[in-house]
Order: structure tokens, then sequence, then C-alpha cells
């Protein structure tokens, strides 16, 4: 679907691919979108130019998916997610290429663009109880410590103009069975974590997107119904 800036409409030039869609990301000029490929069995990438979509062949195994992107630019674009160990694959111009992460049996679930030479990325290690996050320097990737409570997950991140970013989840309370939502904030050198709503009991979030330093929105649910927070430049509510 494509907003116009008035109305939403269906985009008809658009390869027929059995499978789903993850993510998308997009600047003025391009647009990306990840997922997985039912009939082959692979992940696969989708790239809109001049008006049209395009499958783009992206060098991923057999087997693997797409759960995340990010757009630096018309010839920058970084993917991943989807599985344990799996590399992220940058986009320079005309092919993805792979880039290990420094740690070994991590899952990816999303990534944001810091700047044009920084993508912070949030995920998890495999067999821990703790969160994990990985900083772009422009040329290799270096994991970044993030002080989460026991049993935490960052679903999403979500980057502001300044620099800064926003990470959101959930940990179970007490070591209980119930959740409650967890927010993030990167400072421009380290993570810290700050105060975040939990209304209802259940309370988790998934998404999170900043669209200035003041102006945050992050989304989830509680036992209740559906949870949406806002920040103002001084609180989450």
């Amino acid at each position: 679907m494509h907003w116009n800036g008035k109305t939403w409409s269906r985009q008809t030039k658009v390869p027929a691919v059995r499978g789903f869609l993850e993510a998308v990301a997009a600047t003025r000029n391009t647009v990306w979108a990840v997922g997985y490929d039912e009939l082959s069995g692979d992940g696969v990438i989708l790239h809109e130019t001049g008006g049209r979509w395009y499958v783009v062949p992206n060098g991923a195994p057999a087997g693997s998916f797409f759960d995340t992107v990010a757009v630096t630019g018309p010839k920058a674009a970084w993917a991943g997610g989807g599985g344990w160990d799996d590399p992220l694959y940058r986009w320079n111009g005309s092919v993805w290429k792979q880039y290990p992460l420094p740690l070994s049996n991590v899952e990816i679930n999303r990534m944001a663009v810091i700047s044009p030479e920084q993508i912070m990325a949030v995920g998890l290690p495999s067999g821990t109880d703790s969160v994990v996050s990985f900083l772009w320097n422009g040329s290799a990737w270096r994991a970044v410590p993030v002080p989460t409570p026991k049993y935490a997950t960052l679903i999403s991140v979500g980057a502001a103009s300044d620099g800064r970013a926003w990470a959101v989840g959930s940990y179970f309370y007490n070591d209980t069975t119930d959740t409650r939502t967890i927010i993030m904030y990167w400072n421009g050198s380290a993570w810290h974590q700050v105060n975040s709503p939990n209304p209802a009991g259940g309370d988790e979030l998934y998404q999170v997107s900043a669209a200035s330093p003041r102006d945050a929105w992050a989304v989830g649910y509680t036992n209740s119904g559906t949870l949406i927070l806002h920040w103002n430049g001084k609180n989450w509510s």
C-alpha cells in the first residue's frame, strides 16, 4: 500500500510472491521491503524504483528469511533478522553483501538508522536471559551492552533526528509470567532504561517510531486491550 499524503492506494506493479512481508523502509527516492517466499523457502527482498517493484537477489542461504530492513540512501540499505546466527546484509547499490556480527547465536529483531553511517540493531542471544544490541560505525559492527532486567526482550528500535534512539519490548516481572513494558534510551553513547507505563498487567510493546527528539510513539497491548504510549520530550504516557 502507498500513502500519497492524503489517501492509501494498493500498489499494482508488484511481483507475485507467495509468502509474507515483515518490514518496509523508505527514503524520498527508494523503498525496500523484506520477508519470506513460501514457494522457494527463502528470504525475499523487494525494491521499488521508477514506479515498479522488483525482486532483488540477496545471496542468503536456503531457508533464510528477513524481518527487518533499514535504508540510509538511494544506494545504501541493510536487511537481516529472521534466524539465529544469521548475518546482516548491506546493499551497496548493485549487490547485497553479508556482514557477520561480532557475537554468535544471536537473532536480530529490528534495525534503525541513527545517521547515514550509523545503524543500530537489537536482538536476543540464544540460551541467555539478556538483550544485545549492535552499532554499525561505518566499517564494522560492534556489540553495545544493554542494561535490561532479567528475561527482557527488545522487539523494536527507532531513531530520532538527533542521532539518538529508543528501543522497546517487555520483560517478566519478578520472575513471574506477568509481563511489563520496557523502554530503553540511546543517548549517543550508551543505553539507559527509562520509566514506562504499565496500566493493566500483561503489558508489552512491539513497535516504536521517533519523529523528533520530543515526539515518539510506541504501540503494544495490555490485558485490557491496545496500548499506545507517547513521548513528549519529558516522559512517556
